[in-house]
C-alpha cells in the first residue's frame, strides 16, 4: 500500500525535489529537452492535485484483486515519458477529481499476480500505475495506454458499475460475444485484427475493455477513429454512447473538450 503518513510526505518532497534537479541539471547539460520533465511533472501535479510517484512507492501492494508489483523506474525512463504525461492536460481537473485519483505511481516491471501489465488502475488505493518502461514500444501506444486506463477510473465512477453495461452491449453486432477479459486476450490483441464494429481485437476481450479502448482511440487517433466510423455503422454508435457518457459524467468534455482532442498534435518520436 502507498504510505501516506506525514513522514513520507516529507520524505517524497525531498525525494522528488532531489530528482527534479538532477533530471533538469543533466537534460540542460545535454541538451536535451526531456530534461524539462520535472516541469511537467509539476505542472500536471498542479492542474489535478495529485501526487506523481516516481520513488519509494512501497510495492509491493495488495489489494483484493491481487499483487501489485513494480520497481522504481530511471531518471532516462522518466524523462521520456514526460511527454506522455503531459497528456493528462487535456483534461479538466474536475474530471480527475470526480475519479478520485489521489496518486499516480511511474514505474517498471509492473505486475498482478505476476502478469506483467502496462498500467494498473487501482480503484482500492485510488492510484494510477503505469509502467513507462514501454515507453519506447509504438509511437503511441503509452499515450493509448494512459487514456484507456483513465477511463476505467471513469467507467466505475460514473455509474459504479465496471464489468456489466447492457444498453453498451446491446449495440454489439448480433450474436456477438465478449471473449472473457483482458487478460485471456492481452498478448493476442497486437497481432489479431478486429471484427467491424471493434476498434482493436483487445476491444473485444470485454465490455470493460471495449469502452476503454474506444475511448483511447478517439483521444489518440481521433481524426482516424471518426472516419472508420463513418463505414461502420456500430462503432459509430459506440463513440455516440461515449461522447453522451462522458458529457453527462463531467459536462466540461464536451464538444469543444472533443475539438482540442482533434487539434491536438503530439511530437513524433526521435
Amino acid at each position: 500500500m502507498i504510505h501516506t503518513n506525514k513522514h513520507f510526505y516529507i520524505i517524497r518532497i525531498v525525494t522528488l525535489s532531489i530528482f527534479y534537479i538532477a533530471t533538469l541539471t543533466n537534460g540542460m547539460a545535454s541538451g536535451d529537452d526531456n530534461g524539462l520533465s520535472a516541469i511537467t511533472i509539476s505542472s500536471v501535479e498542479s492542474k489535478h492535485g495529485f501526487q506523481v510517484i516516481v520513488k519509494g512507492q512501497g510495492y509491493p501492494i495488495k489489494t483484493s484483486y491481487g499483487v501489485i508489483q513494480a520497481t522504481e523506474s530511471s531518471h532516462s525512463d522518466v524523462n521520456l515519458y514526460s511527454e506522455t504525461l503531459g497528456e493528462l492536460l487535456l483534461y479538466p481537473r474536475k474530471v480527475v477529481d470526480l475519479c478520485n485519483i489521489k496518486t499516480v505511481s511511474l514505474c517498471n516491471n509492473l505486475s498482478v499476480n505476476g502478469q506483467l501489465r502496462s498500467a494498473v488502475p487501482d480503484f482500492e488505493h485510488c492510484t494510477l500505475h503505469l509502467d513507462i518502461a514501454q515507453n519506447d514500444s509504438e509511437a503511441d501506444y503509452p499515450a493509448h495506454v494512459l487514456h484507456h486506463e483513465l477511463f476505467h477510473f471513469i467507467d466505475l465512477k460514473d455509474d459504479g458499475k465496471l464489468y456489466t453495461d447492457d444498453r453498451w452491449a446491446a449495440i454489439n453486432p448480433a450474436g456477438f460475444r465478449y471473449k472473457g477479459g483482458g487478460a485471456r486476450v492481452r498478448w493476442q490483441s497486437r497481432t489479431l485484427k478486429p471484427t467491424p464494429g471493434f476498434v482493436s481485437f483487445y476491444a473485444m476481450a470485454s465490455v470493460e475493455e471495449d469502452k476503454a479502448e474506444t475511448f483511447a482511440y478517439m483521444m489518440v487517433q481521433y481524426k482516424r477513429t471518426i472516419l472508420r466510423s463513418n463505414e461502420d455503422p456500430v462503432l459509430k454508435k459506440k463513440i455516440i454512447a461515449i461522447e453522451e457518457l462522458l458529457k453527462q459524467f463531467c459536462p466540461e468534455l464536451n464538444a469543444s473538450f472533443w475539438q482540442t482532442v482533434s487539434d491536438f498534435r503530439r511530437r513524433r518520436r526521435r
